[in-house]
């Protein structure tokens, strides 16, 4: 098993695109739309 996680303190919220501009989350954010999506692929793509 592999975990992934934020480390060393907050980030902000990374929202999916689904669910962007839907959940309070999104507005309070620093990452762009699609940006979480892209990191979790970046990541998949690293394990395969």
């Amino acid at each position: 098993m592999i975990l992934n996680a934020y480390a060393n303190g907050f980030l902000y919220y990374a929202v999916n695109e689904k669910e962007y501009g839907e959940v309070f989350e999104s507005y309070v954010t620093y990452f762009p739309y699609g940006d979480a999506d892209q990191m979790v692929g970046d990541i998949l793509r690293q394990y395969k």
